[in-house]
């Protein structure tokens, strides 16, 4: 049994001798605990303790006026009682149950230990007991006899010997019996009745009072020992046919382990078995349900394959239908204003044409020189337009060819607005074509009076410098200059009449071309080569803002082409 405690709270205690609780009772607040022997009260500096055997009854007073309180009466044997108040009913219920617990269970076990302390006085009881004479051990004095009270208890096999039968206090000593030893008579020259144990390490010597009690003695010690050695080997029998039995046990059980994990083993191999067996069937299923997915999926695939075909075949003979007739339309536009910039340019270099003719009369030899540098420049510049031009012309061809694509592979579901956006973006391409020749035509006018300016300067300053003498020189030199002047005129304008003939060619390019040949007016005379220079890229950068405003109606028309 544990000592621990088993519940421990503060309550009120009462603890005069007094028949019955009244308001006059005198109660304190102790802390109380119960433990499995007995209940233990604090009372500072001493406890009082309260056996649970001396516990005569367990009772439960109630005061119910003029408040309910409630108690445990413990009353004692011959004892006055001990009154504890609680708060509640239930921990009053709960205190009166642990002790009466505690009581019932401590008095069966206070039995059961009194009845092995009897049954252990029975087994421990002395086979023989008496007095016998000791001798002392041996030393430098003589040895003595002296009377000691034996006892002989067979379960321990033990000789206990004492000062006296009263036995007080503890034995002084004992002859352990377990091991073999040898008991016999013998005379001693003072004791007549003598005996002798040998237990091998030591020889003990007793004597008694006479031959009778001798005999008695080693008879008794005799038997005893041999009944102990017959219990003994009959344990070592039995412990051995227990161990026996028990290696015969295990050595089953092992067996028995053994056939149940064989068992276990085969019906784990039997169930792996099955599972894959069952896990080949059901991917054998699923193979072949995701074979027959995949060949629905692949027909339905190739049918909207085939689908697709035909409409984007319909698809492009309607596009193609639609772009023979904006080819047309655009084709018409551009001839007409190809024709339309080729008359102007016409008139426009026939105008220069007369212009250089009255100025080459008045010129002399050194202007005439500045003229043929002049000239060799323009041819250059005219070159580096006309290639960049071309290659402006080929580009906008390869877009037109990929939006072309683009238009084929385009769906258009809804015929009606395929109809309606031709007319749309036609008109918007003659809105932008007239744009563009407006603007063509502020720059001729532009072009035209930078000329007159040009040709006033050089009459003025010709009629100044120009003298009698060199009118005949000068008339000379201007059929050659003027012959060179219609020849560049020849090839610039038929270069200009051979490009309108052209049916892919953009009609902005053609507008750009000839604005760029028609700046190219210099002031001849008087000017040094880095004037020209400079009048060079000042008519460069117009040239580059063309471009410019070219390619802003380039993206506008392919964005209307697009939409």
């Amino acid at each position: 049994m544990s000592n621990d405690p088993i519940l421990s709270t503060e309550l009120c205690v009462l603890m005069r001798k007094q028949k019955m609780v009244t308001k006059k009772s005198a109660w304190s607040q102790r802390l109380v605990t119960l433990n499995p022997t007995n209940i233990t009260i604090n009372l500072g500096k001493k406890n009082e303790v309260l056996e649970l055997l001396d516990l005569e009854a367990i009772v439960q007073p109630k005061i119910e006026k003029p408040t309910p309180r409630y108690f445990l009466k413990l009353s004692k044997y011959g004892k006055r009682p001990v009154f504890l108040e609680f708060a509640t009913e239930n921990k009053q219920n709960v205190w009166k149950e642990k002790i009466s617990a505690c009581v019932s269970e401590f008095k069966r076990e206070f039995f059961l230990m009194e009845q092995e302390k009897k049954k252990n006085a029975e087994k421990n009881k002395p086979a023989k007991s008496g007095y016998l004479r000791k001798k002392g051990k041996k030393t430098l004095f003589r040895q003595k006899w002296r009377n000691r009270y034996f006892e002989l208890i067979p379960n321990e096999r033990k000789l206990y010997y004492y000062n006296d039968d009263q036995k007080k206090g503890s034995h002084l000593g004992f002859i352990d019996l377990k091991s073999n030893f040898v008991i016999k008579s013998h005379t001693f020259s003072d004791e007549p009745f003598g005996i002798i144990i040998d237990i091998g390490q030591r020889e003990y010597y007793f004597a008694a009072s006479s031959d009778r009690e001798k005999e008695s003695w080693i008879e008794i010690i005799n038997k005893h020992s041999k009944e102990i050695k017959e219990t003994e080997i009959k344990k070592e029998d039995e412990t051995e046919k227990e161990n026996e039995n028990k290696q015969e046990e295990q050595q089953q059980e092992q067996e028995q382990q053994q056939e149940q994990q064989q068992e276990q083993q085969q019906e784990k191999q039997q169930e792996k078995e099955t599972e894959i067996k069952e896990e080949n069937q059901n991917s054998n299923e699923n193979q072949q349900q995701e074979q027959q997915e995949k060949q629905q999926e692949e027909q339905q695939e190739q049918e909207q394959q085939q689908e697709q075909k035909q409409e984007n075949e319909n698809e492009n003979e309607i596009e193609q239908q639609n772009k023979t007739n904006k080819d047309l339309t655009i084709n018409s536009e551009t001839n007409i204003t190809s024709t339309q910039n080729s008359e102007t340019i016409n008139n426009n270099n026939n105008i220069e044409n007369e212009n250089i003719q009255t100025t080459t009369t008045t010129t002399t030899t050194t202007t005439e020189t500045k003229n043929i540098e002049n000239n060799e420049m323009k041819t250059e510049t005219n070159n580096e337009i006309q290639e960049q031009e071309i290659n402006q012309i080929n580009s906008t061809q390869e877009q037109k060819e990929n939006i072309n694509e683009k238009e084929i592979n385009s769906e258009n579901n809804n015929d009606n607005e395929k109809e309606t956006i031709p007319e749309e973006k036609t008109e918007n391409v003659n809105n932008q074509n007239q744009t563009t020749e407006n603007e063509n035509e502020n720059e001729n006018e532009i072009v035209l009076d930078q000329s007159q300016t040009t040709e006033q300067t050089q009459n003025s300053k010709n009629e100044v410098s120009i003298t009698n003498n060199d009118k005949n020189n000068a008339n000379d030199k201007q059929n050659e200059t003027g012959n060179l002047n219609e020849n560049n005129n020849d090839n610039d304008s038929k270069q200009i009449e051979n490009q309108p003939s052209e049916e892919n060619k953009d009609q902005s390019t053609q507008n750009n071309v000839e604005n760029v040949n028609n700046k190219f007016t210099f002031d001849e005379e008087n000017m040094s080569i880095d004037d020209l220079l400079q009048q060079v890229e000042v008519e460069k950068q117009q040239f580059e803002k063309g471009k410019k405003k070219k390619l802003e109606i380039e993206t506008e028309i392919n964005l209307v082409d697009q939409n």
